[in-house]
């Protein structure tokens, strides 16, 4: 702690630890000097007030806290594109650039393990069995192998030019046999692109897609749904994939044309009965695809965020939480410097936990929040940080709730 300055005359120092983390028993090693220490000796916020006194007159307090984590940190000294979690390996799959890689970060010992991809990456997705994961590219898609200690490489293919389609993968999916299913960014309208598992050659699917779509392959393994995110009229669209080599697909759209928001992604609850918009919208899920069975509208838990909307989710049907990272708005930067746990039954707050102070040169900024996750048994939650200083710079830390 500092609370030393130049003053002409003598100062008497007051420090005072108002509140710690239940069961606690750490102190400041002197209360009277100008720069004190303390050591946390558990995880959470550490408030503390300093008084000064000079000529007998006694300063207002100003007042600190301290996040601690007698657990878990780790350095990520990347430009992190997307993140996944592995709950078959409970580990976290990470792209990223400076450099462009692939890497495993296992948060229980803050270990990595990465390969080189030699690519810009655009997207990542992994298979529901977790033994995949395809990263898209401008102009090419990869293919990683899951199992081993370390991220294997396994293919690149290069995609082939078709009508609208531009090459540039902005979202992706991988299910479990290896087909790969491109969501592109071009002017609306363009077709959904399969890549075959063994050589990459590639189906066009006539879809109606637009521009800048969103897509997350259902746990089943056999239904694609997706939201168009540049579309003024966003919805929740289904195809059927469980022939993925079939020469044409069933698809639906909603029936509720932009009436109930979805924003910029979506995920599934872990049963796939539900899928959780980061607009707060919630839809029940049958994969029927009949759009009056099918994506029914059930509640909303926007009123849970700042904004009205999150920048990234994830769900935990053991604790029964939806895990939230509020996205922040037009003229708010903040708004991703908390974490959200939201009851997934009513969809109301439970909780909301500030994430920590980083201080440089002695000057206090709170971590802003990008990807967060269960751990495989439900009993932890990791989240991926910055501070304001690395916003721009390849320097993540992970911290451990």
């Amino acid at each position: 702690m500092h609370g030393g300055a130049n003053y002409a005359d003598a100062v008497t120092y007051t420090w005072f630890l108002l509140t710690k983390p239940a069961d606690s028993s750490a102190v400041l090693s002197d209360t009277t000097i100008a720069e004190p220490s303390f050591v946390p000796d558990k995880t959470g916020t550490y408030n503390f007030s300093l008084e000064v006194t000079q000529n007998g007159a006694t300063s207002e307090s100003d007042m600190v806290s301290v996040f601690a984590s007698t657990r878990r940190y780790a350095d990520i000294p990347v430009n992190i594109v997307a993140a996944e979690y592995d709950t078959s390996h409970d580990r976290m799959v990470i792209a990223s650039t400076a450099p462009n890689k692939i890497t495993f970060l296992n948060p229980s010992s803050g270990a990595t393990a990465a390969t080189s991809l030699g690519i810009e990456p655009l997207c990542l997705a992994l298979s529901p069995d977790n033994t995949k994961a395809a990263i898209g590219h401008a102009g090419f898609v990869s293919i990683v192998g899951l199992n081993g200690a370390t991220p294997s490489l396994v293919n690149t293919f290069t995609l082939s030019t078709h009508n609208y389609n531009n090459k540039e993968v902005q979202s992706i999916a991988i299910n479990n046999e290896g087909h790969v299913f491109c969501f592109e960014s071009d002017d609306q309208w363009i077709d959904l692109r399969r890549l075959s598992p063994s050589t990459g050659a590639d189906t066009f699917y006539y879809i109606s897609l637009s521009e800048d779509a969103f897509v997350r392959l259902h746990p089943s393994n056999n239904s694609l749904y997706y939201i168009q995110r540049a579309l003024s009229s966003q919805d929740i669209n289904w195809i059927n994939i469980s022939n993925p080599t079939s020469t044409a697909y069933t698809y639906t759209d909603s029936k509720y044309h932009g009436a109930y928001p979805t924003g910029q992604g979506m995920i599934f609850t872990e049963t796939g009965d539900r899928a959780l918009m980061y607009r707060g919208s919630v839809f029940s899920i049958n994969e029927s695809g009949d759009n009056t069975t099918d994506r029914m509208y059930v509640n909303t838990f926007a009123s849970a965020l700042p904004d009205g909307t999150a920048r990234h989710l994830d769900h935990s049907s053991e604790a029964g939480l939806i895990l939230a990272i509020p996205a922040n708005g037009y003229l708010t930067t903040d708004n991703n410097q908390i974490i959200k746990y939201i009851n997934a039954s009513n969809y109301t707050q439970l909780r909301s936990v500030e994430l920590p102070l980083f201080v440089q040169e002695r000057v206090p900024s709170r971590a802003h929040g990008y990807y967060s996750f269960w751990n495989s048994t439900r009993t932890e939650t990791y989240v991926l940080i910055k501070s304001d200083s690395a916003v721009d710079a390849p320097d993540w830390d992970l911290i451990v709730y």
